[in-house]
């Protein structure tokens, strides 16, 4: 085990590591399963190139998790914080590990798809009661849905990979939405 991951999971409210391993897959931040006496957690750096402001992004999971309460819960700092700092200006947090939770990179299946669909409405549906102050956008234009409209129409006239033509009627059926964009 990482003395370094070690000493950086000693700056949360748990008990010593005793062994941690790299958890595979995700596609922004880099995670690793950590065990204590007390059982495990997730350790997660977070990604300063995709999140330039990691203390909005924080500020954003304390207050969601908070609300939303249920399986998915920030362990505090010691000093009572959502995220460590550590001297190299990493961010850090850690949550409780979820047992028996699936995570997939890719949809294989009409299932898996529904699955998704249906575990991010139950999201939208409990955050619907949310009332505390405001989100931050961490990402900016991340959102902009009538830029992002723009971008892909500018991918398609580009056409740099060539498969446009292999996917006319997708590219269509998306276009034809195009007012739905500024909702």
């Amino acid at each position: 085990m990482s003395g370094a991951l070690a000493a950086i999971a000693g700056n949360f409210r748990t008990e010593a590591v005793v062994a941690a391993a790299p958890v595979p897959g995700g596609h922004i931040h880099r995670s690793w399963r950590v065990e204590t006496p007390a059982g495990a957690f997730l350790l997660q750096r977070l990604n300063r190139r995709v999140f330039p402001r990691p203390e909005l992004v924080m500020e954003n999971v304390a207050r969601v998790t908070g609300h939303l309460g249920g399986p998915l819960r920030l362990v505090p700092t010691l000093a009572g914080e959502a995220a460590h700092v550590d001297a190299a200006g990493e961010w850090w947090r850690l949550y409780e590990f979820i047992e028996g939770a699936v995570t997939r990179d890719t949809v294989t299946s009409a299932a898996d798809a529904y699955a998704a669909a249906r575990a991010f409405g139950e999201f939208q549906r409990r955050l619907g009661g949310y009332a505390g102050p405001r989100l931050h956008a961490t990402i900016p234009g991340f959102h902009d849905t009538p830029r992002r409209l723009a971008a892909f129409e500018a991918a398609v006239r580009a056409d740099r990979a060539g498969r446009a033509a292999g996917c006319r009627a997708e590219i269509e059926a998306l276009l034809a939405r195009r007012a739905l964009a500024p909702v």
